[in-house]
């Protein structure tokens, strides 16, 4: 039996530089959720860090990873090479069945042969793409499932921690317009 955690699912973004402005829409997407931690590196790389080594620590660390494939990752000669071979083997490590590597497709283009076992999802033609992202989110659902990781809870949280914040934000708002008012009647009483 799985201990329910409200520890957010972590994802990380596995991407061809040529990919960031549609990553880092996804990664907008998958924050929102609100029980979802994306890991993209433009977002939780500093300054003066080194990217390598951040890179395979948050692999390490990650739940599941979120494989973009498109033709400027596939062909591409680089970096996001390594990283893949980094992840799939990193894969090797799991329990089989685990839902680790999630491949989504940009367009149209050859999947790597080492990835080819996985099933993925494509996020084209245009009219595909809200059900794709649906198809993401219940993997990711159910790699969190799997993981203990209580969702519901997480959501319910967040929103009455939403609800706590904005009636501070109303509080502060109404002490400001009060406070002159105060200030004139007391002057005016004197």
């Amino acid at each position: 039996m799985t201990t329910k955690t409200t520890q957010k699912l972590k994802v990380f973004l596995c991407h061809s530089s040529n990919d960031k402005s549609t990553v880092r829409d996804f990664y907008t997407l998958l924050k929102a959720e609100g029980w979802i931690d994306p890991w993209l590196d433009e977002e939780k790389l500093l300054p003066g860090q080194d990217w390598d080594l951040e890179i395979e620590k948050a692999v390490e660390e990650t739940d599941t990873v979120l494989v973009f494939l498109s033709d400027n990752s596939v062909s591409k000669e680089g970096y996001i090479q390594r990283e893949l071979r980094f992840i799939l083997n990193m894969a090797d490590y799991k329990p089989e069945g685990t839902n680790f590597i999630l491949p989504m497709r940009l367009n149209e283009c050859p999947l790597p042969r080492r990835l080819r076992s996985w099933h993925y999802v494509d996020n084209f033609p245009k009219e595909r793409k809200e059900w794709a992202y649906g198809r993401l989110l219940e993997s990711l659902k159910l790699r969190a499932k799997t993981l203990g990781i209580d969702t519901a809870t997480i959501l319910k949280e967040n929103a009455e921690r939403q609800k706590e914040e904005l009636t501070e934000k109303k509080r502060k708002e109404q002490a400001k317009k009060e406070t002159p008012d105060a200030v004139e009647k007391a002057e005016s009483e004197h």
